[in-house]
């Protein structure tokens, strides 16, 4: 679920897992207001994100609850609202969490860890991280060739004899570059 939390620019958020207890802040738009409940699940690549930057906008907007699940540390920051500022509390495997807003619920931090194979997260991160290296190394050999297409033919172009103002127009591209190639041209020469 997206939520925007009406804080201007960049105040969208999309949370791992969301409790809304009063259903009638929803509407076809989505939410409007803050949720109850807020779950975060720790990106390694971008942990700040999750821990600084979520953190204080859930607090600016009143978000009662907000967990940060770290499946690193195998532990959950639980952040409860009181008087404007959150408090926080660890806890880690054999402990049990008191969910606030759902008065009757418990929930045992070592069943949130079950079946979590510790470095899958991670292994998904860096396949990732190599698959966007991948995409821009493509992106720059791209660029390279384009470049050195670009360059060829304005070589080809200014040895045909045209002008260099014709040929910056024809491959829409700054004159200044066209005039400082053929200047390199006739110093070769």
């Amino acid at each position: 679920m997206r939520i925007d939390l009406g804080l201007g620019k960049d105040s969208v958020v999309q949370p791992d897992l969301v409790v809304i207890c009063d259903l009638e802040l929803l509407d076809e738009k989505g939410l409007n207001g803050a949720p109850d409940l807020v779950i975060e699940i720790l990106s390694p690549s971008n942990p700040i994100h999750d821990e600084v930057r979520k953190y204080n906008k859930y607090l600016s907007v009143g978000v009662k609850e907000y967990w940060i699940v770290d499946p690193k540390k195998e532990e959950v920051t639980v952040n409860l609202l009181k008087s404007g500022y959150y408090e926080s509390i660890i806890y880690v495997k054999g402990d049990r969490i008191k969910v606030s807003v759902l008065a009757d619920l418990l929930i045992n931090v070592a069943d949130l860890f079950k079946g979590y194979k510790g470095n899958e997260i991670v292994e998904v991160e860096e396949a990732r991280k190599q698959e966007r290296e991948i995409t821009y190394q493509r992106l720059d050999q791209e660029q390279r060739k384009a470049e050195c297409e670009k360059l060829q033919k304005i070589k080809r172009f200014l040895n045909m004899g045209l002008l260099a103002g014709d040929i910056a127009k024809g491959l829409d591209v700054d004159l200044a570059e066209v005039l400082m190639i053929q200047r390199e041209m006739k110093l070769l020469k």
